[in-house]
């Protein structure tokens, strides 16, 4: 919240010196305009400052159609990412999928750095992860949650993705990206329910 308000700051900040100058700015371009033409456009410059912020404190989605490549490709970039990740699905089913073997990979690959926290242990990846040092925990069957989300941590910055169904389009999936300095209590949710699930 603090970058967000920073840079709402800097662009209110920004707007201020331009309607303060925006006569003397007129005059040194040498152009002359009615005042009703110069109240026009102070009133559309403020509509494109209110929906630039607007726009930046919204939060990231990311549409596809599931088992297409785009789908995959932002998997595979998101577990690439230096940091330490948690998961929190269903079971490991995802990959048995030959077009997920590159994701499993970069899984395997982030070791101690990665916990995966799981309802259904009964796959053979499971492991197949451990034996890589992927942490696994089993999940509590009583926690009943229908988003899977994982969140990546590097540097002291937080960031998470929810995965959830794209109600618009047929088997598709919406992704919502935020992090740790636009909406820090949907993180400290997300990490509260995966302390939640190993401990009851």
């Amino acid at each position: 919240m603090k970058y967000i308000f920073n840079t709402r700051a800097w662009i209110i900040g920004i707007y201020v010196a331009f309607v303060v100058n925006f006569h003397n700015l007129l005059g040194s371009l040498g152009i002359d305009l009615p005042w009703i033409i110069k109240a026009l456009l102070l009133i559309l410059s403020l509509v494109g400052i209110l929906f630039l912020l607007r726009w930046i404190e919204r939060e990231e989605q990311h549409h596809f159609i599931e088992g297409k490549d785009d789908f995959y490709d932002f998997f595979y970039t998101w577990y690439q990412q230096p940091g330490r990740l948690s998961i929190f699905c269903s079971d490991l089913a995802w990959m048995e999928d030959e077009k997920s073997q590159r994701i499993a990979t970069a899984l395997k690959t982030k070791g101690r750095k990665a916990a995966v926290y799981l309802k259904d242990m009964n796959s053979p990846y499971v492991q197949e992860l451990m034996d890589r040092k992927v942490k696994i925990f089993a999940v509590n069957k009583d926690v009943n949650c229908k988003f899977r989300f994982s969140i990546m941590e590097y540097q002291g910055k937080e960031k998470i993705i929810i995965r959830t169904r794209d109600k618009s389009k047929k088997q598709g999936i919406k992704f919502i990206e935020t992090n740790s300095d636009k909406d820090p209590h949907v993180i400290t949710l997300a990490k509260d329910l995966l302390d939640y699930c190993i401990k009851n």
